[in-house]
């Protein structure tokens, strides 16, 4: 699901395959964000 605002775009899933399937497109990236899977379970 991507949220795009002028030129830029936040997608929101597993990075390996959307950065797998970026890399394929041609798309270069500056920034990637992630969290682990166990975000939030730390309390």
């Amino acid at each position: 699901m991507p949220l795009k605002t002028g030129g830029n775009a936040c997608k929101f899933g597993d990075c390996r395959p959307l950065m797998r399937a970026m890399a394929a497109d041609g798309v270069t990236v500056q920034t990637v964000v992630t969290s682990p899977p166990y975000y939030g379970y730390c309390r």
